[in-house]
């Protein structure tokens, strides 16, 4: 008689399905709304959680918060990043030991990747911007569709007859989704995951001659193919490897503790690289490195990269079931070049699919009420670990509110010094804030009465973004207000050194050198800006809006001023 399946099959089941369905868990709250509901279901209908099990992604949790700890200026972004990783572990030690899970999960993947496949047809079809079934990146769309692929060619290699030829037309169909969109790195996850397929099934030559054909291909295709294929003519299509650089560097700044769980956009303020898109030279930003392994060594150091590493390896290693094992080697690959882990559910996937695709011990899926009379040491040890772990999600979204209310008050039309002591304690954990600098310096001048205070605010605040333009050009306001024009006017020459067309950086350094008495250089300068404005109809981030505008540089609340980047 076929065993009963276990309630914990039920709402891990429901978990895992709603992870995609809540957008991916791309946003906070969503994210938020998805701990309560895992610890809520781990805590009290399955009596805790034994997180040794985890292994390494447990040293990978405890060291995230260690990594939080040593790196205060994170803030509470640093907690809740932590948070994740602690939530991540016990959704792996429930998926690895939970029977019938792995059935289950081979359903989603083919039923969320087939249908994020025909959306992407549509899109292309009709000529719409791609956006897949979790907008706003394609991208993330295209990791569901290539692990369903390489799902379905693992199918197919230990078939036969019509059931071969059906998985394998289903899998290239799903594959072809991925040739449409031209996602270079779902593509390369294929093509790794597709050659372990093989070897790791004794197809031997098989093997050898798909790792051969990329290279094979580069030889043989028309080389306007090969310019589409890998975007040869998009002069932004490899800036990828520029953040790359930028997270090596900032992890060799700090190659112990990083810079903090969720810190990398910090990060990279410090180790941005020029890139001309336009307008702007320096004014990219990003949230995420576009390599998890990446983002982890800038974030967390060589410890928590290194726990990432040998947590997928060592459980890869010991997999059972390749075809589960191949749809988590398919997104550790894609996550390795692309940042498709900044939608949370694509890492639960990947760790389902490396829990789903190991052997599920025997008798693992026990289920009771967290309230009983008996005491047990065992259960304890469950208990408080995870109860521990969702305390500190907790208080770290309470800490993001506090924060956040905080940073309004700076923002806020309220009186000068209220706005100045708002902004000197946000910016005790969020240091690399442009807008809460700006807002302080504002703030400052205007309680103290005095242009050198908003001066001096704003050079304390290039100290800790010394890349930022409209630090600059505050403070070389503030130095024209003081009658420093010596100092503003070398504030503004760094500021136009990092973006040559801001205009009204141009049309200050005009009127500084018109009093001067330089009227040759003011009508260079202002010839400069006009061009430098005619570019606004191509302005397409608020940042190059801001370059560009002859209106004013930061929109006002009341009596100060928060830049439109945050």
């Amino acid at each position: 008689m076929k065993p009963s399946a276990s309630p914990r099959l039920y709402w891990l089941s429901a978990l895992t399905a709603a992870a995609l369905f809540m957008g991916g868990l791309r946003e906070p709250a969503s994210a938020a709304w998805f701990m309560v509901a895992l610890w809520g279901a781990v805590i009290l209908a399955d009596g805790g959680v034994d997180l040794r099990r985890a292994g390494p992604w447990t040293a990978l949790a405890a060291w995230s918060l260690l990594s939080a700890l040593m790196n205060p200026a994170a803030g509470p972004e640093g907690l809740a990043s932590s948070a994740r990783y602690w939530a991540a572990a016990a959704f792996f030690v429930c998926a690895a030991s939970t029977p019938g899970f792995d059935r289950f999960l081979r359903g989603l993947l083919l039923a969320a990747g087939s249908a994020g496949a025909a959306v992407l047809f549509y899109e292309r079809l009709a000529g719409l911007a791609p956006s897949g079934i979790l907008p706003p990146n394609p991208n993330y769309t295209a990791a569901l569709a290539g692990a369903a692929a390489v799902l379905l060619f693992s199918g197919a290699l230990s078939s036969s007859g019509r059931r071969r030829l059906l998985l394998a037309a289903w899998g290239l169909a799903l594959a072809a989704s991925l040739a449409a969109l031209n996602s270079r790195g779902a593509l390369l996850a294929a093509w790794v995951s597709s050659v372990w397929l093989l070897f790791s099934g004794g197809r031997r030559r098989a093997g050898a001659a798909l790792l051969a054909a990329p290279f094979l291909a580069a030889f043989l295709l028309p080389q306007n193919w090969l310019d589409g294929l890998l975007k040869l003519s998009d002069p932004h299509a490899y800036r990828r490897l520029d953040i790359w650089r930028s997270a090596l560097s900032a992890f060799a700044d700090r190659p112990v503790s990083g810079w903090g769980p969720g810190a990398f956009r910090h990060a990279f303020e410090l180790f941005k690289f020029p890139a001309f898109n336009g307008i702007s030279f320096f004014g990219h930003s990003t949230v995420h490195a576009h390599s998890e392994p990446l983002q982890l060594l800038a974030e967390t150091g060589l410890p928590g990269a290194a726990a990432y590493l040998w947590g997928f390896w060592y459980f890869f290693g010991r997999s059972v079931r390749p075809a589960l094992a191949a749809a988590s080697l398919f997104l550790f690959v894609q996550s390795a070049v692309d940042g498709i882990f900044m939608a949370w559910a694509l890492q639960l996937l990947m760790l389902a699919s490396l829990a789903a695709a190991g052997e599920t011990p025997a008798g693992e899926a026990r289920n009771s009420s967290l309230f009983f009379a008996e005491f047990s040491a065992e259960r304890l040890a469950r208990v408080l670990p995870a109860m521990a772990a969702a305390a500190l999600a907790a208080g770290s979204w309470q800490w993001q509110a506090r924060h956040a209310a905080g940073t309004a008050c700076a923002y806020s039309g309220g009186a000068p010094r209220v706005r100045a002591e708002c902004a000197s304690s946000a910016l005790r954990f969020s240091p690399y804030r442009e807008g809460l600098h700006l807002a302080r310096a504002e703030a400052l001048a205007a309680w103290s009465g005095s242009a050198a205070a908003g001066a001096a605010a704003a050079e304390a605040g290039l100290e800790s973004l010394p890349g930022s333009v409209f630090l600059h050009y505050r403070a070389a306001g503030f130095y024209i207000s003081g009658g420093a024009a010596g100092r503003a006017e070398e504030l503004l020459k760094k500021a136009l050194y990092l973006e040559p067309n801001f205009v009204r950086a141009r049309l200050s350094l005009a009127e500084l050198y018109e009093s001067s008495g330089r009227k040759g250089a003011a009508s260079a300068e202002r010839e400069l800006a006009g061009k430098a404005a005619a570019l606004a109809g191509s302005a397409v981030s608020p940042y190059d809006r801001e370059l560009t505008s002859r209106g004013p540089l930061w929109k006002r609340t009341g009596a100060t001023t928060a830049s439109t980047r945050e």
